[in-house]
């Protein structure tokens, strides 16, 4: 294993942003030589909180440290949801 140390030591997920988390994330593993499988495995030390942990331990991709599956579970989860933007205009006929 090897261990992620990232030049930004305040690099840590708080439940916003994820995609820009994942980048920083995903730059720091390379950086030091990681695998797909130590990024899975370590996600937990970048968590700002139980909560967050909690819901991470529960995804796709956690338990097995596949890191494609984490990642595509975190941005299903706290990705952006694009909504579609309705004005009142469409309901009148």
């Amino acid at each position: 294993m090897v261990e992620i140390i990232p030049q930004d030591q305040d690099l840590a997920f708080d439940g916003t942003n994820v995609e820009e988390f994942l980048k920083s994330y995903q730059m720091a593993a390379r950086a030091n030589g990681a695998l797909e499988y130590d990024m899975a495995q370590q996600i937990c030390f970048f968590l700002c909180t139980k909560e967050l942990m909690d819901v991470v331990a529960t995804l796709d991709g956690f338990k097995d440290h596949d890191w494609r599956k984490l990642k595509a579970s975190m941005l299903s989860y706290w990705g952006l949801v694009e909504t579609a933007q309705f004005t009142f205009s469409i309901w009148k006929t």
